[in-house]
């Protein structure tokens, strides 16, 4: 449901809610109205809000003294912010300032919820009325790339905190907290992915219908094991909790979503960061079903990262100070078939353009790599 059919079934319409507005808050030529959220995004129902931002640049004695206004009209809930041209002028200055900074997912993005969730608003808002011909909206409408960016830091810095945190979890056997974990590192992971999307919404409750959005391929570039599905149906499928939470069914569970949060930050990242790396083409697809008979290769442990070096890619543990594994493009692809499930056959015909036994070598290389750095969990 969009703005309009909202307003019509509250028995009401655009110009009313400009007059509206006008008599509650008062409105001058230069002011700009933007219609956000739910409704503008085209996600409303009946029982939504009509929120509105109002911009504008009269002196504080002009303005009410509430800076958020809400009233009936029609049948219509009509919530209106206000926010003076030089707070929003700021918050897209801080942002265009931090989005020229160097990518380091190490730090915190000095930006409330809050903060982010405007600034979303501002890009997506639909303006409701034209302001003079001499002011013009796009003055307050922030970089989609600068938002990209910072929804990607937000969660691949909060992903790495809970990577952490699942390590100390396993080693406790506090397989409850585990899993809720891994819910939540999947939750900041689906927000890597729609961030490599430009989809800049930071309410969690908007992922899965955002989700739902994106294309039937959009699997093709993320390494890791394929699964066919849809990308909201993988978010169902992954979100299932074990029936009990003991050691195996935890762990396996667990991992699962680790492995899918790596593959999902890493193209994120190339995506949105401007990163690159040369993601082998994959030869050979690997079944959705993994074989019942062949070893898979173990999987990583919950706290492995990556970072871009050169041609290269570079993988360790967070927050320990063992030794770093540096590998090739192709090397590291292989690595995010490490997940408990994936076989070293599936992985070479995934990968590498021919089966053979110099592949079949750079695998056991890389698997003796990971495992003399401490970097693959026992299984």
């Amino acid at each position: 449901m969009n703005v309009e059919e909202f307003l019509h079934l509250g028995e009401t319409d655009l110009p009313s809610v400009r007059t509206s507005i006008a008599d509650m808050v008062g409105l001058e030529d230069d002011d700009i109205l933007l219609a956000v959220g739910s409704l503008a995004e085209g996600m409303g129902s009946r029982k939504s809000d009509l929120d509105v931002l109002l911009i504008t640049a009269r002196p504080a004695a002009a303005l009410p003294l509430q800076d958020e206004v809400i009233w009936a009209l029609g049948k219509c809930v009509v919530d209106v912010r206000i926010f003076p041209d030089t707070v929003i002028e700021s918050l897209i200055h801080r942002l265009d300032d931090w989005s020229r900074q160097p990518w380091d997912v190490s730090d915190t993005a000095k930006f409330t919820f809050d903060e982010r969730l405007l600034l979303h608003r501002l890009r997506h808002g639909q303006l409701l009325r034209s302001p003079s011909p001499t002011r013009s909206d796009a003055a307050f409408r922030p970089s989609e790339a600068a938002l990209a960016r910072l929804k990607l830091q937000v969660a691949r810095h909060a992903g790495r905190t809970i990577q952490i945190d699942m390590v100390g979890y396993e080693e406790t056997g506090d397989y409850r907290t585990l899993v809720f974990a891994a819910q939540k590192l999947l939750g900041h992971a689906v927000d890597a992915l729609l961030a490599g999307y430009g989809r800049t919404n930071p309410l969690s409750k908007w992922r899965n219908r955002t989700l739902g959005q994106l294309p039937s391929g959009w699997e093709h570039e993320l390494l890791g094991r394929p699964t066919g599905l849809s990308a909201a149906d993988l978010l169902w499928h992954l979100q299932r909790t074990p029936e009990y939470p003991d050691r195996a069914s935890s762990l396996a569970y667990a991992r699962r979503i680790a492995a899918f949060a790596r593959a999902a930050f890493l193209w994120a990242e190339c995506r949105v960061s401007g990163k690159r790396f040369d993601v082998p083409q994959a030869r050979d697809p690997i079944d959705a079903e993994p074989p019942t008979t062949a070893r898979p290769l173990p999987p990583l442990e919950f706290d492995v990262d990556f970072s871009f070096s050169d041609d290269a890619m570079k993988f360790a543990r967070l927050n320990e100070f063992g030794t770093v594994v540096t590998l090739s493009a192709q090397e590291a692809a292989l690595v995010f078939l490490f997940d408990g499930v994936t076989t070293a056959e599936e992985a070479q015909a995934h990968v590498c353009a021919t089966k053979s036994s110099e592949t079949a070598g750079m695998i056991d290389r890389v698997l003796h790599a990971l495992g003399d750095a401490g970097l693959t969990a026992a299984t």
